[in-house]
C-alpha cells in the first residue's frame, strides 16, 4: 500500500546495508556488527542483564564510523544519517 510512496520506504535499510557492505567491505561490516554486540552484550566478557539505557542507531553508527576509512567517512552520513528522498523515475 505505501511502495509508492517516497517518504514511506521500509527497504532503504537494507538497500543502504549493502550499500555501505559494497563499499567498506563485508568484513569491516562485520567487525562493526561484532563490536557492536560485543560493546552491548557484555562488560568484561559477562552477559549485561542491567544497563543504564538501551542501544540506539547512533551507538551502531559510532561503530560503522570506526572501521570506515577517512575518505569514506562521507558514506555514513549518507546511508544512516541523512533523510534523502527517493529520486524521481
Amino acid at each position: 500500500m505505501v511502495e509508492n510512496q517516497d517518504d514511506v520506504y521500509y527497504a532503504k535499510g537494507t538497500i543502504n546495508m549493502y550499500q555501505f557492505q559494497k563499499v567498506v567491505g563485508e568484513g569491516q561490516v562485520n567487525k562493526a556488527l561484532s563490536y557492536f554486540l560485543e560493546d552491548w552484550n557484555t562488560t568484561n566478557r559477562i552477559l549485561k542483564t542491567n544497563t543504564n539505557r538501551y542501544a540506539t542507531s547512533e551507538d551502531l553508527i559510532g561503530h560503522f564510523r570506526k572501521v570506515t576509512p577517512d575518505s569514506l567517512q562521507y558514506l555514513v552520513t549518507d546511508l544512516f544519517e541523512s533523510v534523502k528522498p527517493a529520486s524521481v523515475k
